[in-house]
């Protein structure tokens, strides 16, 4: 089962302003997800291990 992603919330975009005035939007792919909108449980997973390997070693 996929998770959502948290950083797009799940849309597989991010938006952000550029610009000057930042009155343009533009859209780019997701660096979390790659576009994809969900991430994996199983990269979930290796994340936390990563994150704190203290934590899930025994």
């Amino acid at each position: 089962m996929n998770k959502p992603c948290e950083v797009c919330g799940g849309s597989g975009q991010i938006t952000f302003f550029q610009g000057a005035s930042r009155f343009l939007m533009s859209w780019e792919e997701c660096p979390a997800c790659g576009g994809l909108g969900s991430i994996p449980e199983q990269n979930e997973e290796k994340k936390r291990e990563e994150e704190d390997p203290e934590e899930t070693s025994p």
